[in-house]
């Protein structure tokens, strides 16, 4: 038997520690507007508290804008 590359030792931790497929879909923002707004402020403020209720709101109000090309033309009115 020959010994296991640092890759496949890697790819063996990692799969004990998550166990066996399936795994869920990755959680997020499905909203261009709120995934670039997210990322624009994330760092400057209260997260729980301040931007996520205001990302939830653009995301309720400009349903519409959800892609990048959607969400500029909505800024640039």
């Amino acid at each position: 038997m020959t010994p296991l590359g640092p890759a496949q030792r890697l790819a063996d931790h990692i799969q004990r520690l998550l166990g066996e497929e399936p795994f869920s879909a990755p959680g997020g923002w499905a909203h261009m507007g709120a995934v670039i707004c997210d990322v624009s402020f994330q760092a400057r403020c209260r997260y729980e508290s301040t931007l996520r209720p205001r990302l939830l709101q653009l995301q309720a109000n400009w349903p519409d804008r959800a892609t990048v090309q959607g969400f500029q033309r909505r800024l640039a009115v």
